[in-house]
């Protein structure tokens, strides 16, 4: 889509549906896990950030009710674009096949955040290894 103008809006995506079904629904549970709902890994992370929020204690409490709040917030944000794809007609003259590529990428991914989501301690054990003070 991004080949075909210089720049995307929201409405743009319309009708995705129709040639581009697996992409649709990966872009949705992309956009529904970084809004935070279980059972995808975008939910583990934010409740893993307001639990070390709120252990904080103090200013921590706030600022997890303030993250909350934006969390609410920004749903319906997240949504809009799945929205367009899945529920509101497209203009498009033909529908528009992504690359197989891309495809799969798209599907390998989803399955990620999915399994990330219902086990979380599939990556439990890389935090320890990502920081340089580690052990």
């Amino acid at each position: 889509m991004s080949k075909e103008s210089r720049g995307l809006l929201i409405t743009d995506f319309a009708g995705c549906r129709a040639g581009r079904r697996c992409i649709a629904v990966a872009m949705t549970v992309f956009m529904v896990s970084l809004a935070g709902i279980p059972p995808l890994a975008g939910f583990w992370a934010k409740f893993l950030v307001f639990q070390v929020a709120i252990q904080r204690g103090g200013i921590g409490t706030a600022l997890a009710i303030i993250m909350v709040i934006n969390s609410v917030v920004s749903l319906s944000y997240y949504l809009a674009v799945p929205k367009q794809m899945l529920f509101v007609d497209g203009e498009h003259e033909r529908p528009l096949m992504p690359p197989v590529l891309v495809t799969a990428v798209a599907v390998s991914a989803t399955v990620a955040v999915v399994a990330v989501g219902i086990w979380p301690e599939l990556l439990a054990h890389f935090p320890p290894l990502s920081t340089l003070v580690g052990q």
